[in-house]
């Protein structure tokens, strides 16, 4: 059984080639165009060989200076066997757009100045898929707030940029795309070989709807009490929009990332 990154729209771009990143490009599947990007929805963009940047993952604004994704959105060969290297990409070839549901244009755009990763597994995106990419200045867009409990069942979004199609190519759209669904319980992703503790099931069971290769490092959020709050982030995925996606449970990695960032209400 062959679970695939969720590695977002490289398509085309100089840091795929040298880099060995997987440029397939798709996203959320049986969702809608979001009416708008939250202040704290970010594409994580590539340097082109035109010197441009373009989308390639998701992630989520936590402080005016830090975002989280997934770890394989940082990494050198994510969807190859080099992923166990866990050889870090450039930050300089790295930017971060905030804010805007047009990955191409608007919001805000910034610099990374610096990636952090956890110790990895033997396969480093396996049960530690985080990362934190610390902005080249902090951004006046208002952050969102990480969960209590990632792993709590019920109603969950999940928001991601490129094709939103199942088993087959399509083109990709420019505009933020959004899904209503759920966060499931770990014993009915058993087949996916969830890791409980770290990670969560989101998503459902042979509906075409669930998130795709794009999503990757994108957020999966829960609303509380009217504020949407973070769940997770987008990890991997086995049969995009026939099964549920695994996601990596942000909540669970709170200490670390109190410890990475210096930011104690995290």
């Amino acid at each position: 059984m062959r679970y695939k990154r969720l590695l977002g729209a490289v398509a085309g771009v100089a840091v795929a080639a040298s880099l060995g990143l997987t440029v397939a490009a798709e996203a959320v599947v049986g969702g809608q165009p979001a009416a708008e990007a939250p202040s704290w929805m970010g594409s994580l963009q590539y340097k082109t060989n035109t010197g441009e940047f373009t989308h390639g993952c998701g992630a989520s604004l936590i402080a005016p200076e830090w975002a989280v994704t997934a770890r394989h959105c940082v990494i050198q060969g994510a969807n190859t066997v080099d992923v166990v290297k866990d050889i870090p990409i450039d930050p300089a070839l790295m930017r971060l757009r905030l804010g805007s549901a047009d990955r191409t244009g608007g919001g805000t755009m910034i610099a990374i100045a610096e990636v952090k990763r956890p110790a990895p597994n033997p396969i480093p995106t396996a049960g530690t898929d985080i990362a934190l990419l610390r902005l080249a200045a902090p951004v006046g867009n208002a952050p969102i707030r990480i969960a209590a409990d990632g792993a709590a069942t019920g109603p969950t979004r999940v928001l991601g940029w490129g094709m939103d199609c199942a088993g087959k190519q399509c083109p990709l759209p420019v505009m933020l795309n959004q899904l209503d669904t759920r966060t499931i319980g770990d014993i009915d992703c058993a087949l996916l070989a969830v890791h409980f503790t770290v990670e969560n099931c989101v998503g459902e069971w042979n509906t075409g709807r669930g998130s795709h290769f794009g999503d990757s490092g994108g957020p999966a959020a829960r609303e509380v009490n009217g504020e949407w709050q973070l769940t997770g982030a987008a990890s991997r995925v086995m049969n995009a929009g026939n099964a549920p996606a695994i996601y990596v449970d942000v909540p669970a990695w709170r200490q670390w990332i109190r410890q990475t960032t210096g930011i104690n209400s995290l």
